[in-house]
């Protein structure tokens, strides 16, 4: 027979995987190049964690920036955006840091940015919806 404890480790763990997508996985983003991802928002959710993975190269000397851009149809995304992170940097270091981001529409465009001329990074990212 399962404890209480035991009980909510494992209802916790199946509303994790129901509502878990793992977006990118080891996506590689060249040295001064960007990646979009439209993030769909199901219905009855207001929003969303995403964990954000960096690999940085030992030489690079910049980061990742993360930006995220509204949209209400998917098609018509904001061009400016006051939604900006720096991702935690340090060169030749995994960093991984979740966020969490209210979603006023029905899409996010997430921009993962690679601000190092040089070196490309290596990124993998989870988002769950809240």
């Amino acid at each position: 027979m399962l404890t209480t404890r035991e009980s909510l480790m494992k209802l916790t763990k199946s509303l994790y995987e129901r509502n878990t997508k793992h977006e990118l996985s080891d996506e590689i983003i060249t040295s001064g190049s960007s990646k979009n991802v439209l993030i769909d928002i199901p219905e009855g959710k207001s929003g969303v964690a995403i964990t954000v993975k960096v690999v940085y190269n030992s030489n690079a000397s910049n980061g990742v920036k993360l930006e995220l851009y509204h949209s209400p149809n998917g098609t018509d995304i904001d061009t400016d955006t006051d939604d900006s992170y720096n991702h935690p940097f340090v060169a030749g270091v995994v960093k991984q840091k979740t966020y969490i981001l209210p979603a006023p529409h029905s899409y996010i465009n997430l921009v993962i940015t690679n601000l190092d001329v040089n070196y490309d990074v290596v990124v993998s990212l989870w988002i769950t919806f809240i």
